[in-house]
């Protein structure tokens, strides 16, 4: 089971909010962090934007999901659909 991390972030281009999905167990480059950026639609299905990496700083700049947050269920459950394996939310990288 991989763990992932799930923080809030505020999307300054299309001035909306929106989640990254952060895996800690994933290799990245030396300061980064692993992430799926992705919010949901008003229908409310989940749209991902390409995997990619963040540096640490804007990381730990995004507001953390606690994993006992109700909408943590949610995201989890977006991010299991999407890439098809099962998550354990975390807090810690």
């Amino acid at each position: 089971m991989e763990r992932v991390i799930f923080r809030k972030e505020y999307n300054p281009v299309t001035k909306s909010w929106g989640y990254l999905a952060a895996f800690p167990d994933d290799e990245s480059a030396r300061g980064s962090i692993a992430v799926s950026p992705f919010g949901f639609k008003p229908d409310g299905t989940a749209e991902f934007e390409p995997y990619t990496e963040v540096s640490l700083s804007y990381y730990f700049k995004n507001k953390i999901i606690r994993r006992h947050d109700p909408v943590a269920n949610k995201l989890r459950a977006a991010i299991q659909d999407h890439y098809k394996t099962t998550f354990r939310v975390c807090e810690k990288i």
